[in-house]
């Protein structure tokens, strides 16, 4: 099965009203969630250039920076307006979440992953 058969994604924007900004750093590695007592709150025009990518709950967060550390987590809480950094692939899937995050921590997901991963 491919990955792409089972998601979809709501696309990228730049920020038109102040949010909350999910980035790579925001992922606690060991548990797999998100820090939400952590995310910055910013104002269209102090958002980074890479705060681009819109989420939805349940939304699945997968770092694409260093794939192998498995920094993925779900978007559980959608208190406010959230956006993630481009570091992110977003996944939004009529699968069951708890699946697809596990999946895509499985070995064979990551090194299809690595096998395809270029630059530094």
């Amino acid at each position: 099965m491919r990955i792409k058969s089972i998601y979809w994604n709501f696309g990228q924007n730049k920020p038109e009203k102040s949010f909350r900004y999910i980035d790579t750093s925001s992922i606690d590695r060991k548990k797999n969630i998100i820090n939400y007592k952590n995310l910055q709150y910013l104002s269209p025009e102090q958002a980074p250039s890479r705060a681009r990518k819109l989420v939805s709950q349940n939304s699945v967060l997968f770092s694409t920076v260093r794939p192998y550390l498995k920094n993925i987590a779900v978007v559980r809480e959608l208190k406010e307006y959230l956006i993630a950094s481009t570091a992110f692939i977003v996944l939004d899937t009529f699968l069951i979440v708890t699946y697809l995050k596990y999946y895509l921590f499985s070995d064979n997901f990551i090194n299809r992953v690595n096998n395809k991963s270029t630059g530094t």
